[in-house]
């Protein structure tokens, strides 16, 4: 030790250009290294959400829950299935295990698309096919912005604004809160309806069976294969009027 000691005594300079080059080398490190305020942690969470408009908290639990959970649970690497249902949504949150990776998380995701695509007698009118989230601290949003005017003029500006803030770089995404779709309201004379014997049950029915987008299977032939599309989408509001309603008239 005192030979070391010794050797850096009459070594000075030495001394001095080892100390330059660790102060050196610190000072690129403090300017280069990366710096995050939020930074990403992966939770190993994972989140299966679909919307089924009209439906009851019991309906949507019955028609769709159950019979993904059914699936999901199926998946190798899962520690905890939870899920919750309301009124026209459907909620699951998987915990996969804690000591999972990055890639092993990736192939549990997969997995799971898998087991979704897989799920058979899915309600034919859902709006979209259940979607699959990771939850990570990168979807905590760092920015609010709050645009304040008439609604009209807000629907014509907000799209325009989102796609000039997605083109930022750096920008992962953009989440609108408050934009909500457009709806149709149809009121339903009750003495019209009594007196034709029609409920409100049967009048849901024919506008959601007029009101469809499915497909029909698949046509073949020797060149290539096509999938068959129903189009009968409503394109206006007023098509609704012209949905036709079976009607039980006495006499």
């Amino acid at each position: 030790m005192n030979s070391l000691i010794q050797f850096f005594l009459e070594r000075s300079m030495l001394v001095k250009l080892l100390f330059l080059s660790v102060f050196a080398f610190g000072l690129n490190q403090m300017f280069s290294i990366q710096k995050e305020g939020f930074p990403a942690v992966d939770l190993n969470k994972v989140t299966v959400n679909t919307i089924y408009r009209g439906a009851s908290a019991e309906d949507v639990e019955l028609n769709v829950t159950t019979k993904l959970e059914d699936e999901i649970r199926e998946v190798n690497g899962l520690y905890e299935v939870t899920s919750t249902s309301r009124e026209n949504f459907s909620a699951i949150i998987i915990q996969a295990d804690e000591d999972a990776n990055a890639k092993a998380l990736t192939i549990i995701v997969n997995d799971i698309k898998q087991a979704i695509d897989q799920t058979r007698d899915l309600p034919i009118d859902l709006d979209e096919q259940p979607v699959v989230d990771v939850i990570s601290t990168s979807d905590t949003p760092i920015i609010s912005i709050n645009l304040f005017g008439e609604h009209e003029k807000l629907r014509e500006i907000l799209p325009v604004f989102e796609r000039g803030i997605e083109s930022l770089p750096g920008v992962a995404g953009v989440d609108k809160i408050g934009y909500f779709d457009r709806e149709i309201h149809i009121e339903i004379n009750p003495i019209k309806a009594r007196k034709l014997r029609i409920s409100l049950s049967e009048v849901l029915f024919a506008i959601q069976s007029r009101n469809l987008r499915t497909t029909g299977g698949t046509l073949e032939s020797y060149l290539n294969e096509q999938t068959v599309i129903s189009l009968n989408k409503f394109n206006n509001p007023k098509e609704v009027e012209y949905v036709i309603l079976l009607a039980y008239i006495s006499g």
